[in-house]
């Protein structure tokens, strides 16, 4: 079996004989990690397709996450673990492939963010044959989740919209959706805030929050179903858009770190490297892409295939991280001295992006959390 754990949470995953990766657990860390197995999901592929559902609880109803037709006509695809790699994080890249149509490859990139309590999946679909393959059910996943009742709560407007808030219980056999096509900016009026959670109405501590969309670059339509057989199934369909400010130069750096010999797995992790030296700086997507020496669309999408963040993203996750630090360490330091140290223009703007990310503002979060 393989576990990957966050501060409070684990994930457990298993191969078959057959090939077949395998989602067993999600949840609450467990006394014997192992015991993951007795999970009443222990039986469901990581990344299902049609092809699983046949004969199953699942079985034609839309409970899977790919569904597709290939160039000869073949409905669905049997996927299979080719290859696992880990990555930085402790982390893991899973490859699949279909044995009868090996033109068709997943990638699933799977990330644990401890201290956040976070884990992501990341999953890639490539074609690498001359046909044409049509997705017909594409979803970022699809688990067999179990709890005793499922809650959507829903903020509308900005960051203040919490005043905003509608909550609602996911019954048995209905499905509750929510969808933003404003457009691309990360905070809007009109932009629904989401969280899911298991087993109740979404609390600040003690209970799982499986799902939290706060802001997207992009359009995105989330529906949870609860199966008649108990079961939670999330479909998550998300335009991905890159910014306006992801224009640059495509012509490379003298002092970038591409070179001949180097893979762009390698260079990703340079660029960390780099970010995490120099985050107190200012640095825009322009002086990453020249310094990556890549062109911009093929920076992007190695940066997110390898890491699961926008460049940005990154940037953001690393001032905000040395940031929780220096508050705990530095207790007589003042916020707004803070936030200019790790590279924020504003406290203003500091402290909005601390709470979207830890939940709490800066200060109240250095209360909460005192030096050991």
């Amino acid at each position: 079996m393989m576990h990957f754990f966050t501060e409070s949470n684990q994930l457990s995953l298993r191969v078959t004989e057959a090939g077949k990766l395998q989602f067993c657990y999600l949840g609450p860390r467990l006394a014997v990690a192992d015991d993951a197995l007795l999970s009443p999901a222990a039986e469901w592929p990581l990344y299902a397709t049609d092809f699983d559902s046949r004969g199953q609880w699942g079985n034609h109803s839309g409970e899977y996450a790919l569904h597709l037709r290939y160039a000869d006509g073949t409905l669905g695809c049997d996927l299979q673990l080719v290859n696992s790699e880990p990555t930085a994080g402790g982390g893991m890249r899973f490859t699949l492939a279909d044995p009868r149509h090996p033109e068709l490859e997943v990638q699933l990139l799977l990330t644990p963010y401890p201290e956040e309590d976070t884990l992501t999946l990341l999953p890639t679909l490539t074609n690498k044959g001359s046909g044409s393959i049509t997705l017909l059910q594409a979803d970022s996943a699809a688990l067999p989740l179990r709890a005793a009742e499922y809650h959507q709560t829903t903020f509308r407007g900005g960051w203040s919209g919490e005043n905003y808030m509608h909550q609602q219980r996911v019954e048995r056999g209905s499905t509750v959706s929510v969808a933003s096509t404003t457009g691309i900016k990360t905070a809007q009026e009109g932009t629904p805030g989401i969280l899911l959670s298991l087993g109740g109405p979404a609390q600040e501590t003690g209970r799982p929050c499986l799902l939290a969309a706060l802001a997207w670059s992009g359009n995105y339509d989330i529906a949870a179903k609860h199966s008649p057989y108990g079961h939670l199934h999330l479909r998550i369909l998300c335009e991905l858009m890159l910014s306006e400010t992801a224009r640059a130069c495509d012509n490379a750096d003298d002092n970038s770190f591409a070179t001949d010999d180097e893979s762009g797995p390698v260079v990703v992790q340079r660029v960390g490297e780099w970010i995490r030296e120099h985050y107190a700086e200012p640095i825009s997507n322009e002086r990453l892409v020249k310094l990556a020496g890549y062109g911009k669309s093929r920076f992007f999408t190695l940066f997110f295939a390898e890491t699961g963040l926008t460049p940005h993203s990154f940037l953001l996750r690393v001032r905000l991280q040395n940031a929780k630090r220096m508050l705990r360490e530095s207790r007589g330091t003042p916020v707004d001295k803070i936030a200019a140290a790790v590279g924020f223009d504003s406290p203003l703007t500091f402290a909005s992006a601390f709470k979207r990310y830890f939940g709490v503002r800066p200060d109240a979060w250095r209360r909460r959390n005192p030096k050991s």
